[in-house]
């Protein structure tokens, strides 16, 4: 397609620039328009993510609401930075008999 300079009424440097100006003005309405989308994904996430948290901290509050210290028939147990061998809910400070090996 070829112009005639005898019908086109605006210079062509000015139809260069307006067309630059069209193609700026779109990429510029693309940017806003993903930012305001990803805005509204975030802010939808970060909900979600606090509700996951909450119902999180709900399990775990029950968990731990209804477990007891069961220590069993051997276990170690650290108090105080010392870990004692604990045997039926005593502590063992000396080595065990055979019968209570076996046990």
């Amino acid at each position: 397609m070829q112009l005639e300079f005898a019908t086109v009424t605006w210079p062509v440097p000015a139809l260069i620039g307006l067309g630059l100006l069209a193609a700026l003005l779109g990429y510029l309405a693309g940017y806003l328009d993903s930012n305001f989308r990803t805005a509204k994904k975030i802010t939808a996430a970060e909900a979600q993510a606090q509700t996951k948290i909450r119902e999180a901290e709900k399990k775990m509050a029950l968990a731990e609401g209804g477990q007891q210290d069961n220590p069993g028939l051997l276990r170690f147990k650290k108090k105080t930075r010392i870990t004692p061998l604990n045997f039926d809910g005593k502590n063992v400070n000396k080595p065990l008999t055979s019968d209570e090996k076996k046990r």
